[in-house]
């Protein structure tokens, strides 16, 4: 259901006269705060193109299944202001010894919207892994 909401909403920024690009412009200036960081993330371009086809790929996709498979801690990191947590328990449901960690202020993007809390979190999981990962 919100995987064909996402797509109509694709399809219809496509008809855009720049098709969609100052649109995701403003949404990257409005979730990565720094001006610079934001500059970058519009100079790597985006794939505006290829949108609706990127989401339609992902009904072939069944991440609680594959989640229920995974037999190595799980770490699930999302930003307290990202619009896709509204699963994050299902997720976690998933994987019962999954950890899931929630980064104030962080949108979707938490990486770029808060770098140094996201850094942390994956160097902790890394050192939580131990030999593991090597």
């Amino acid at each position: 259901m919100a995987l064909g909401s996402w797509r109509l909403a694709a399809r219809v920024i496509h008809r855009f006269p720049d098709r969609g690009l100052g649109l995701n412009n403003w949404a990257v200036r409005t979730a990565v705060r720094d001006p610079e960081l934001a500059n970058d993330v519009i100079a790597g371009g985006v794939a505006l193109e290829v949108m609706d086809d990127a989401l339609r790929e992902l009904r072939q996709l069944h991440p609680v299944t594959s989640l229920q498979q995974i037999g190595v801690p799980i770490w699930l990191v999302n930003g307290t202001l990202d619009h896709f947590r509204l699963e994050e328990r299902t997720y976690q449901r998933a994987a019962p010894d999954a950890r899931l960690i929630h980064v104030p202020g962080a949108t979707h993007m938490v990486s770029l919207t808060r770098p140094a809390a996201f850094t942390r979190i994956l160097l902790d999981a890394v050192e939580a892994a131990g030999p593991r990962i090597a």
